[in-house]
This record gives structure tokens, sequence and C-alpha cells, in this order.
């Protein structure tokens, strides 16, 4: 009751109140965990929105979105995901059907966004910071910085403050096409290699049953987790298959570096309870098992020193000076 109008041709999922529950994100209203209607901006329908924290400086997710309803107060907005109050926004008057946001600038704090109706490109607080709009399509982890690439079509640019440049033309390779027609959505944008960079699938015009794959090889001095470890990520690839199927974020903001972001529990297949080795192919003369948060490390030789990293690279534990053949570490 009361979501009825609001809704728009995609969705989003995350738990945006804090609840360990995830709510559904739709458009101009957000349906609670227990059903209920959480709350409705009424501005109505809109073909696009993104869901992210792209506004570090504030509390909790954000949600950036656009409306076709000429009468709506904003014809694009960016509101609190938590409880839909407007954060900053444009009146426009129009049927203003396309919006895109992503953190494609590393001068600006937070994300930058845009629409098809619109004076240019905003800042996360609403400061208009270029007169120029890149594509308004999708973003994409393609190169080694921390800030998103952009996906349109079968074509991936980068912005370089002063235009773009063009890091990949898909369609070269395979006859390789987008879906949707106008829309020029790929069937799937995602971390499926678990580098957090994301890779790009697209089908091929010359079969129809074939998919195919493209991957970045691009270099990155940064280390992160696989994105599907975080849940908004998640979530964002299982709503791919919603109508006009926008592009995944992550629930954290990651331009000013990784070394806040917090760390998830993560388990790998076949390494549990009743398997503790951990196998390597560097260490012959040593086997390393890990149970109950202990690391224990046997070798036929004296050990002189062990450092222990996060997934995420930090040294979260150093002895230079041990000398022993057996050695316990609490991790």
């Amino acid at each position: 009751m009361g979501a009825f109008g609001q809704g728009n041709h995609n969705l989003s999922v995350a738990d945006v109140d804090d609840d360990g529950k995830d709510e559904i994100i739709y458009g101009s209203c957000a349906i609670d965990d227990n059903g209920t209607l959480m709350y409705r901006t009424g501005l109505g329908h809109g073909d696009a929105m993104h869901v992210s924290d792209m506004n570090p400086d504030i509390p909790g997710l954000e949600v950036w979105t656009v409306h076709e309803e000429t009468s709506a107060a904003y014809g694009y907005e960016l509101h609190s995901a938590k409880d839909g109050t407007i954060l900053w926004g444009t009146k426009t008057g129009t049927d203003n059907g396309r919006g895109m946001a992503g953190d494609i600038d590393a001068r600006y704090r937070g994300f930058e966004m845009w629409s098809s109706s619109g004076a240019g490109t905003f800042s996360c607080t609403g400061t208009q910071i270029s007169t120029s709009k890149p594509s308004i399509n999708f973003r994409i982890y393609w190169d080694g910085d921390l800030q998103d690439e952009l996906l349109d079509g079968t074509k991936i640019t980068k912005c370089t403050g002063n235009g773009s440049s063009t890091l990949l033309t898909a369609s070269n390779y395979e006859k390789s096409m987008s879906c949707n027609s106008t829309k020029a959505t790929p069937c799937l944008s995602a971390d499926l290699f678990g580098d957090w960079r994301e890779e790009l699938v697209l089908w091929s015009s010359t079969d129809s049953a074939k998919l195919v794959v493209f991957t970045t090889t691009v270099l990155t001095t940064h280390k992160l987790f696989t994105l599907m470890h975080d849940p908004v990520y998640r979530l964002g690839i299982a709503w791919q298959n919603a109508a006009y199927n926008q592009p995944p974020h992550t629930g954290f903001y990651m331009g000013d570096g990784l070394a806040n972001v917090n760390m998830p529990d993560i388990y790998t297949p076949g390494f549990g309870k009743t398997k503790t080795k951990v196998e390597s192919f560097h260490i012959n003369s040593s086997v390393i098992y890990c149970s109950n948060g202990i690391l224990k490390i046997s070798s036929s030789e004296s050990i002189h020193q062990v450092l222990v990293y996060s997934v995420l690279g930090n040294l979260i534990y150093s002895n230079n000076s041990i000398m022993k053949s057996v050695y316990l570490v609490t991790v």
C-alpha cells in the first residue's frame, strides 16, 4: 500500500537500515524486510537508478534516480536510501529517461552523477563540476586505479578530466553485441574471476548461443577481496535480470583508498573443519595448518620469520626472530 506508481523499471536490494535484513529499493519507494512500505518520495516512475555509498561524508547509502513524470518536483535527485530524504535535485519538467552515477573523477570525493536532462555533471553534494556529460549507461572497474570506468554498448572508456579515452572496443572481437536495443546493456558485467576488476559478458551476433567474456589485462597495485563478498554487490549481480538492468555497485566507497574498507569473513570451498592444511606450491620444507584462528607452521628447518597479511595486503602479524621448527600464531 502506497507503493503504486512509485516503482522503476529496475530495482536494487540492500540493508539500508542496518538491521541485518535487506530492503528492496524500487525507485521512488522502498519495501521493508517485512513486506511493508518503508517510505515513498512521491516522485513517480523512472527508468534508471543507482544505490551505493555515493557520499562517504554522510552515514548510510544513497539513491541516485531519474523520473519520467513531467510534473515531478525533481527530474533527477539524490536521496537517502534509509528514509527517502531528498539530499539534492533539480526539477526538469521533462521525461528524464537516463541517469548515471559513478566515481569517475578522483579530484572530487564521492561519486559523480549526471542524467539525460540537466546542465552537466555534478558532485555527490550537487555542485556542478562540468558542463559536459560522459556516456549515460553502465560503470565498470577495468584498469588499475580505484575509479570507475564507463561502459556503453560494447565500448569501455575512461574519463581523463579533459574528455575520455577508449580502453576497449569489444565489437572488434567475435562481433560482440550488447542487449536491449537502445539500452545497449551487457549480458552481464561482474567480478567473475575475483581480482575485484570486472569482466564484461556480451553475445556474438554470428552465433547467438555464444557468450563472449572480456577481462582486463591491466595490472593493479591495489589489493581487494573479490567484490562478490560485498552483499550489496552480490545482490546487484542477482537482480541484473530485472527489466532495464542497471550496473552493480558496492555498498562501500573505495575512491579514497582501501585502508578503511572492512574485511568480510571469507570461507573458501574445501577448506574448513575437515580440511585444515594450507596447500602451497612455493614452500617445500614446511607444512602450514590453520584451525580455529590458530596458524601452525611445522618445518624441517628452523623458521626464521613469519609475516601474515590480510587479503587487502595489510600486515597483521610479524615475528622476525623465531628460530624454531614448530611455530603457532593466533590470528
